[in-house]
């Protein structure tokens, strides 16, 4: 079916009803009724469409005229329509029905256009109507309306179904949606949300642009791409330099080639590390740490030393720390061996004692690295097993971290990078 599928809430009036079925001209019919009162045992609104003979009531007060079932009985023998009970007056209940029911709907008739009309039935009713029609892109919103002539209602002959616009709520609710992810750092997921959104409201498409733009340029930054994260960001640094400052001053350290590049990478690594277990890659956060600490020490050798730990001049290794050349003759040190060289050669200093005095220490801890599935075996690291490896880490190896990177120059460290929009962006 290719026509209008009509979703309608029944009250104690059928004006509303009648003139959305003329104005929708509807091919099939859902109508949204009050089922019977499970205290008074008083029938509810579906028996005014489902009852026999002249049920539809007029709104008079001698309550005496009355009109023949909405449908009709061809309408009814051709299956033309049908009708859905929910609580009077529990809004979360109506809710859950009628957003399953219009799921149904859509798979039944996938090439139909949905309208839903909530004019009739309890407040209830309506917003629950109301709330799974915007929850749900495909459907319309209506409601039947005219000239009042008093409180009660509009005048009989006088409705009118008029287009409800809910765009902005729609996209409003997506945009929240979808930057929710920030909170758990998924900016990727964040950007193809939000790229999906086509607001027509201009000033709600630049928002979405602007917010599309920042998810796109913490996702390349979360993926190490911190070139395009620094070109995205910088289209935006009126904005974000009066609150967020040091974001940009950040990329542009990771970016910019001087001494404090490698020591703002690290600390990059480190806050990437933490991004990866509050996600619960556990396996993924570890192996970033033990990264930084071979970074670390392979930084300390270059810049202390002149060593390169991928090819060591043999007559630099101390006797006591047994190297061995690869294929090519190359004297190379992993984690282990390039701290037992700075402990050696580097004697003085934190990061000296912390190699000739923590690495059984280290090494302990790295048995669970080199168990798990992303280094030498197929153990899964759990959450209790993160927790105690970044506790060691704070406690034993951050200090050493902070001293070693301010005294080449850093003298501001690195922030996480956001959870969410800050207000002045989150409101454009």
């Amino acid at each position: 079916m290719t026509g209008v599928v009509l979703l309608c809430t029944v009250g104690g009036s059928h004006e509303p009803i009648l003139s959305s079925i003329r104005e929708n001209k509807p091919d099939f019919v859902c109508f949204i009724c009050s089922g019977k009162d499970p205290v008074t045992g008083k029938p509810g609104s579906e028996i005014q469409v489902t009852g026999t003979g002249r049920v539809i009531k007029q709104s008079r007060a001698d309550d005496k005229p009355t009109l023949p079932n909405i449908p009709t009985q061809a309408e009814l023998e051709a299956g033309q329509y049908e009708v859905i009970t929910v609580s009077t007056d529990d809004l979360d209940a109506a809710f859950q029905i009628i957003a399953r029911h219009i799921k149904v709907l859509t798979r039944k008739y996938p090439d139909a256009r949905l309208v839903a009309d909530y004019t009739g039935g309890t407040k209830s009713m309506s917003a629950a109507l109301i709330l799974a029609a915007v929850e749900n892109e495909v459907v319309n919103l209506r409601l039947t309306t005219g000239v009042r002539t008093d409180l009660k209602g509009v005048a009989s002959g006088m409705e009118r179904v008029e287009v409800i616009n809910v765009e902005t709520v729609r996209i409003q609710r997506n945009i929240d949606r979808f930057i929710g992810s920030w909170r758990w750092f998924a900016y990727g997921e964040a950007a193809m949300g939000l790229g999906d959104l086509k607001p027509g409201d201009r000033s709600l498409a630049d928002r979405v642009r602007v917010l599309q733009d920042l998810s796109k340029a913490f996702d390349s930054w979360d993926r190490f791409d911190h070139k395009t994260a620094a070109d995205i960001l910088s289209a935006y640094g009126k904005r974000i330099a009066p609150t967020h400052p040091h974001l940009l001053a950040s990329v542009k350290r990771l970016t910019t080639e001087s001494d404090c590049t490698t020591p703002a990478r690290l600390w990059d690594l480190w806050f990437n590390a933490l991004r990866r277990a509050e996600q619960g890659r556990f396996d993924d956060a570890i192996a970033r740490l033990y990264r930084l600490l071979e970074w670390t020490a392979q930084w300390l050798l270059q810049v202390r030393r002149d060593i390169d730990t991928a090819d060591i001049p043999q007559d630099r290794l101390p006797p006591d720390i047994p190297l061995q050349p690869n294929r090519q003759g190359r004297y190379q040190a992993g984690l282990m061996h390039a701290w037992q060289l700075i402990g050696r050669l580097c004697p003085n200093g934190g990061a000296g004692r912390f190699g000739k005095e923590k690495l059984e220490d280290l090494q302990n801890q790295l048995v669970l690295r080199n168990h798990s599935i992303l280094a030498h075996g197929y153990q899964p690291i759990g959450e209790q097993d993160w927790r105690k490896f970044r506790e060691w880490m704070e406690n034993e190896f951050l200090a050493l971290l902070e001293a070693e990177t301010r005294q080449a120059g850093l003298k501001t460290l690195p922030e996480q990078l956001p959870r969410e929009p800050w207000k002045e962006i989150a409101a454009t």
